[in-house]
């Protein structure tokens, strides 16, 4: 006879949906302190071996629609001055900030992670706030112009002839 679990135990245990993790990763390009990990967690969060800092953190719209340019606000609380004492060292442009939104199922157990990368466009910092405009490296992709190159036999030998047939 197959046990019973505890109806009320069975409720609890299916309304556990524990909010994801969102973990931002900063490049500062200072040799020493080359990266700075942050997550909105109310508390130190460790994954992938790397302890994440309490900071609060909002980002503006993330999805990014066709012909859109990708641009986004991250604004950081800096109420106390920290990132202030990085902008001596760096002003943190064309530097890379990726964002992970980390999924987990009730016992913490991580069951999915979402990546974007973006490149810092501009920096601006207030009495208590601490502001990265940032574009998806996706987007910025989309308008580098490559040129052409004619492909030939005389650059690539491995090319047939018009008449050949594979």
């Amino acid at each position: 006879m197959a046990r019973d679990w505890d109806e009320d135990y069975k409720t609890e245990r299916q309304t556990v949906n524990p909010e994801p993790v969102v973990l931002l990763d900063i490049v500062t390009g200072i040799t020493g302190t080359t990266h700075i990990w942050l997550t909105s967690n109310e508390t130190d969060y460790t994954w992938d071996s790397i302890t994440w800092t309490a900071r609060p953190f909002e980002g503006g719209s993330f999805s990014i629609q066709a012909g859109e340019s990708g641009e986004v606000d991250i604004t950081l609380g800096d109420a106390d001055g920290y990132f202030g004492t990085w902008l001596l060292s760096t002003d943190f442009r064309n530097e890379k900030v990726t964002r992970y939104v980390v999924e987990r199922d009730e016992n913490d157990v991580v069951t999915g992670v979402q990546k974007d990368v973006w490149r810092v466009s501009n920096t601006s910092r207030s009495d208590r706030m601490f502001t990265f405009k940032v574009e998806f490296l996706q987007a910025l992709l989309g308008r580098i112009k490559v040129p052409m190159q004619l492909l030939t036999k005389d650059k690539y030998p491995g090319i047939p002839d018009e008449r050949s047939s594979f």
